[in-house]
């Protein structure tokens, strides 16, 4: 009788840790995943981070009246130029458009 009790307690068991196993295992990916979005959000945290310290830096040289960053930011953003310059813009894409060897215009 004593072989067939532990034989019954074993059975019990293995059942025990097959539910157990069935039931954390869902979990235990959804933790993995979990781990793997705050892992991305961290480094978008970070670049965000980043990106705004520079922007808060090009904002206090605006604001202090820094005139290589106001002739910067003149030229770049609204095409501005000093008398007697002449701007020559470069468009990637319309480059692209007409090919290397060109087409005759």
């Amino acid at each position: 009788m004593g072989r067939f009790l532990k034989a019954i307690y074993l059975v019990l068991l293995l059942g025990a840790v097959i539910v157990a196993s069935a039931m954390l295992l869902p979990a235990y990916s959804n933790l993995r995943a979990t781990r793997a979005r705050v892992a991305g959000l961290h480094k978008t945290l970070d670049e965000k981070q980043s990106s705004c310290l520079g922007k808060n830096k090009l904002l206090d040289e605006i604001r202090t009246g820094d005139p290589r960053t106001i002739e910067k930011i003149a030229r770049e953003k609204f095409k501005l130029c000093r008398p007697g310059e002449v701007i020559y813009v470069y468009d990637p894409e319309r480059a692209k458009g007409s090919g290397a060897a060109g087409n005759g215009r």
